[in-house]
């Protein structure tokens, strides 16, 4: 008898572990570190509205069919591409859901080895989508991620630092201490108050170049107001930067190459639902799709004109360019923290082989055959779709 209630309650916990995203580990409070797995963090961060968090995924994941547990184990990798990718599906998937669509988890395409994600279905129209999601080239890597903990341990009540530059990335990586006593002593030796007076006037704040090893950086200090010294949990106050120009535009275009070419030619319109993880927006998806603009200067005093050049993903004629990939519904910086935050926008192809009907209720983006952009606004809000109340999740 024991040994059969033993048995019925691990099932039960494998059951259960199975739906659950997350583990019942202990919670701590804080803000993510530089070396942090963004799912690392999610599991572990303190608070109600974190809770409220991981709740909301959990409920979001029982209702989507993953029998062999791929989605959640990628979900709960270390490895942020994975995660994020995880996430993505997930969210997409809900999406679709709360509008009431009939939703197919990798579909059987006829003539192709490769599965689209999903096929959503509602009334007479249905459309394949794929997803992924794009990161842009300033991810740190290890070695980074290690100076930018360093850095921000270098606490100063008085001072948040900017990084103005890192004008050589090394290949060493430095001791903790040769990191934070440099910066320590520079900014003990600042006066806030003359500091403070000097930047409301008008003036730069100081700044310093340190030699970590093989590395050199630019840090600028900030003073902080009086009323909030002592109350910053990281030294850094803007996210790190790096010299290399981010090429979102090419890396959207290849990306776009990439999907459009991997089924063939479908019997449904092929949607690619891209989010961007990072710094891409509405004006790299636009440029990316149907062209950059240039500008053309005159040198008698008329107008510049701007026009789209031809090398948008995306081009009319006589075998229209990119015409496999009938849409793009890019999201901007989702996370799983602030699924709420805004509804992804659909991109349409008005030259694909295999034209969407309504999709509704995303804003839309087309063009017409002058070049010109036109657009309409969404007919629902991200609250409305998710049943969110406004302010989520410090609101519950």
């Amino acid at each position: 008898m024991l040994e059969r209630l033993l048995g019925t309650v691990c099932l039960l916990w494998i059951t259960v572990s199975d739906w659950t995203l997350f583990d019942e580990a202990e919670r701590s409070f804080g803000r993510r570190r530089e070396t942090e797995s963004a799912f690392h963090f999610l599991n572990r961060a303190g608070g109600d509205s974190w809770q409220r968090v991981r709740n909301l995924l959990d409920g979001w994941y029982a209702a989507f069919p993953d029998p062999g547990g791929d989605v959640r184990e990628r979900f709960r990798q270390d490895e942020d591409r994975q995660h994020a990718a995880a996430w993505w599906e997930l969210y997409v998937f809900t999406l679709f859901r709360r509008l009431d669509y009939k939703i197919e988890v990798h579909p059987s395409v006829a003539g192709s080895r490769n599965r689209p994600d999903f096929l959503v279905t509602r009334n007479s129209g249905s459309v394949y989508i794929e997803c992924t999601v794009m990161f842009s080239d300033d991810e740190l890597d290890d070695a980074e991620a290690w100076i930018f903990e360093c850095i921000n341990s270098a606490r100063n009540p008085d001072f948040l630092v900017d990084v103005w530059g890192v004008a050589q990335i090394g290949s060493q990586r430095p001791r903790k201490s040769e990191i934070t006593a440099p910066i320590k002593e520079w900014l003990a030796s600042l006066d806030a108050d003359a500091e403070l007076a000097q930047v409301n006037a008008g003036g730069e704040p100081p700044h310093c170049k340190f030699g970590f090893r093989d590395w050199s950086i630019a840090l600028g200090a900030w003073p902080v107001e009086p009323d909030h010294r002592g109350e910053a949990e990281r030294l850094i106050g803007s996210p790190p930067a790096r010299l290399e120009v981010v090429r979102d535009v090419e890396r959207m275009r290849k990306i776009l190459s990439e999907k459009g070419s991997r089924y063939g030619q479908l019997d449904r319109p092929l949607v690619l639902a891209l989010l961007s993880w990072d710094f891409a927006d509405e004006r790299h998806m636009t440029n990316a799709l149907f062209g950059s603009v240039a500008v053309t200067y005159s040198q008698h005093d008329l107008p510049s004109l701007t026009n789209r050049l031809p090398n948008g993903y995306w081009r009319r004629g006589a075998q229209p360019r990119g015409a496999r990939l009938s849409g793009v519904l890019f999201g901007e910086r989702l996370k799983p923290r602030r699924p709420s935050l805004s509804l992804p926008r659909l991109w349409v192809n008005p030259w694909a082989t295999m034209p969407i009907g309504e999709l509704a209720p995303f804003a839309m983006f087309t063009a017409e055959d002058n070049g010109n952009i036109v657009s309409r606004e969404a007919t629902m809000t991200p609250e409305d779709v998710f049943d969110l109340p406004p302010n989520w999740p410090e609101k519950s």
